[in-house]
């Protein structure tokens, strides 16, 4: 079953009155591969960076900073198999 969140996140994005603009960036890198296996499968790492990403009260335009304490960039492995 698909995660709900990120359904309830734009609907919050609605209800405040903003909307998101600009551009993620994201660097998405193998950094293990194990084709010995009778599935291969590959270890991905990816990091999703927010200075590009911005948040704007939708009716004026103006810019909402991000919060002091949010972090720039996550950083996302995951394991994925043929």
């Amino acid at each position: 079953m698909a995660s709900r969140k990120p359904v309830l996140d734009l609907v919050r994005i609605k209800q405040a009155g903003t909307v998101a603009t600009g551009e993620l960036g994201h660097e998405p890198e193998v950094t293990e591969l194990d084709t010995t296996g009778t599935l291969p499968k590959a270890t991905v790492q990816d990091c999703l960076d927010l200075p590009g990403w911005k948040t704007l009260q939708a009716k004026t335009g103006e810019t909402i900073p991000l919060p002091s304490t949010q972090p720039r960039r996550y950083v996302a492995t995951t394991t994925v198999e043929k």
